[in-house]
């Protein structure tokens, strides 16, 4: 119940919400580790729906990002009130 509010949540503020790919990876993360993830923009430009994610310790996590079109806009746009604000919503 709580995931889909938390998600238009964090879209509407301009987050790109990300999960594991595979969920075994989640057992490989901890809390401090850092992670490089080149090409988001170009990503969720594109429609693409995976993202390679380089890990401090030099390991690879794949993440995913399943986005409507309308989120998709939301996030380029860097969250709802600037989407709003560029007069770029479509009709709702």
């Amino acid at each position: 119940m709580g995931g889909h509010n938390y998600r238009q949540d964090i879209i509407s503020q301009g987050i790109l919400p990300l999960v594991f790919a595979n969920e075994a990876d989640y057992d490989t993360a901890e809390q401090g580790d850092e992670w490089n993830i080149e090409g988001v923009r170009q990503a969720v430009e594109s429609g693409e729906m995976t993202l390679s994610a380089s890990t401090g310790s030099g390991g690879e996590i794949v993440l995913e990002a399943l986005l409507l079109t309308r989120e998709r806009e939301v996030l380029l746009a860097g969250g709802t009130l600037e989407h709003l604000r560029d007069g770029s919503q479509g009709a709702v």
